[in-house]
């Protein structure tokens, strides 16, 4: 019943809910309680929801849902994972820019103190 209400809500969900509900409904004790219909209505709302706000996932939001699809390819007689397919992509790019802002700023603290002590040096 849950995933199906994912399924109907998730055309409106924001990047950061599509995610959390992929998340909870990738749960085991949770998926072996779907209806093969129903859990293939939330994988076909969440790639396509997935790629109509992929400028707003952050690198939690990817993770979560390519848990949600993995653990939805797990289920017996599931079809497996469609490589260059255009959520793929858009999961790819999504956590590229992730690790692209993670390193702008993680650069800009390393160097933090180091700038700080030659503007206090004498």
């Amino acid at each position: 019943m849950l995933c199906g209400a994912a399924a109907d809500a998730a055309p409106t969900l924001t990047a950061n809910k599509l995610g959390i509900a992929a998340w909870a409904l990738a749960r085991p004790a949770v998926l072996l309680q779907v209806p093969s219909s129903v859990a293939a209505r939330w994988e076909a709302a969440l790639r396509a929801r997935a790629v109509q706000v992929r400028e707003h996932l952050h690198w939690r939001t990817v993770g979560h849902i390519e848990l949600g699809l993995r653990t939805l390819a797990g289920r017996e007689g599931w079809p497996p994972s469609r490589e260059g397919e255009p959520l793929t992509r858009c999961l790819t790019a999504a956590a590229a820019r992730g690790v692209a802002v993670a390193s702008e700023r993680s650069t800009r603290l390393n160097g933090a103190p180091a700038a700080l002590l030659l503007r206090l040096s004498p």
